[in-house]
C-alpha cells in the first residue's frame, strides 16, 4: 500500500522532503528550482503510510509536466499516476525521472520515450587542453535580442519545441535580472551563452545547475563550449557563498559532442533519466 497525499504549498513540499533532499542535492536541484519560479505547480508526498515518513515526492508543472524524485519506486511511480487521475488537474504530457520511475508511472498508458540525458556533476574544473579563444562576461541588456533569439533556438534544436516570444523574453529578462546569463566573446563578437539556474543553498553547500550551454552554429567546432562551460564554472566557484560547491548541468545522451566537451572540462555522468511523453488513450 502507497500513500499519496498532495501538499498545499511549495514551502510545504521543502520542508516535508527536507530530509531527503539533503542527501541528494544535485538530483532533486530542477525541482526545487520549480519551487522557486512556478507558483501554479502542484506538489506530492509518497510514503506506505500517512504515520510513515516520506520516502518519495514528485511535481506536476504546467510547463515540464510530472517529474519523479530520484529512487522512487516503480509501484510508487504506479500509485502516483492512479491518484493523479483521480484529481481535477489536468493530466499531464510528460513525465521524467529515473529510468525505472518512468517506467512503473507509464504502465498502463500510451507512452514514447522522448529523450534521455545525463546529470552531470562538477569534479574539478580542467582547462581545455588547447587554449581556447576568448573570455566570459555577464550578459546585460544590450545582449538581450541575441539571447532571445538563441533561446528560441536552443529549444527548437534540442527539444524540438517552439518558444514563442512572449516567453523567450521573459526567460531572457530573469536571467538578466540575476546575473545569471553569461555570453562568450571571441575576437570580439559574441559567440554563445550560458545560464545558470537559481541555486539551492543550505548552511554548507550550494547547488548550482548549468543551461542551456549554447554555441551559435557558425561558431561551433572551435572548442567555445568547453571555454563557456569551465569558464562559468571557475565562477561559480569563486563566488560561492558557502564553504561548498557543486555544479551540475544536463546533457542529452545522443549529443556526443556536448557530453564530450562536459567530460573535457571535468564533470562526471552521476546519473541517467528519461523523459517519456503520455499519449491519451485511444
Amino acid at each position: 500500500m502507497v500513500y499519496v497525499r498532495q501538499l498545499d504549498s511549495a514551502a510545504e513540499y521543502l520542508a516535508a522532503t527536507h530530509l531527503l533532499r539533503i542527501s541528494l542535492l544535485e538530483a532533486t536541484n530542477h525541482m526545487s528550482c520549480i519551487a522557486c519560479t512556478d507558483p501554479s505547480a502542484a506538489w506530492f508526498v509518497l510514503a506506505d503510510s500517512g504515520n510513515c515518513p516520506v520516502s518519495a515526492y514528485a511535481v506536476l508543472s504546467r510547463a515540464r509536466g510530472v517529474l519523479l524524485s530520484p529512487f522512487m519506486t516503480p509501484n510508487e511511480a504506479s500509485a502516483l499516476a492512479r491518484y493523479l487521475r483521480t484529481l481535477s488537474l489536468p493530466m499531464p504530457g510528460t513525465v521524467r525521472g529515473l529510468p525505472e520511475s518512468v517506467a512503473g508511472f507509464a504502465v498502463n498508458m500510451p507512452h514514447d520515450i522522448t529523450r534521455e540525458a545525463w546529470l552531470y556533476r562538477l569534479d574539478r574544473v580542467k582547462l581545455p587542453a588547447n587554449a581556447v579563444a576568448g573570455t566570459l562576461t555577464v550578459a546585460t541588456d544590450t545582449h538581450a535580442a541575441q539571447l532571445r533569439a538563441w533561446y528560441k533556438l536552443f529549444k527548437r534544436e534540442c527539444f524540438d519545441e517552439t518558444l514563442d516570444d512572449v516567453v523567450a523574453s521573459a526567460l531572457v529578462q530573469r536571467g538578466l535580472w540575476r546575473k545569471a546569463l553569461y555570453v562568450w566573446i571571441a575576437d570580439g563578437v559574441v559567440v554563445g551563452f550560458g545560464g545558470v539556474a537559481p541555486p539551492m543553498t543550505t548552511d554548507a553547500m550550494t547547488v548550482y545547475m548549468l543551461g542551456p550551454i549554447f554555441i551559435a552554429p557558425d561558431a561551433r567546432g572551435h572548442g567555445f563550449s568547453k571555454g563557456l562551460t569551465a569558464a562559468i564554472s571557475a565562477t561559480l566557484l569563486d563566488t560561492c557563498p558557502t564553504p561548498q560547491a557543486s555544479i551540475t548541468l544536463y546533457a542529452d545522451v545522443k549529443n556526443p559532442a556536448a557530453n564530450a566537451a562536459y567530460k573535457a572540462v571535468g564533470f562526471l555522468p552521476i546519473e541517467r533519466d528519461v523523459t517519456c511523453a503520455l499519449r491519451r488513450e485511444p
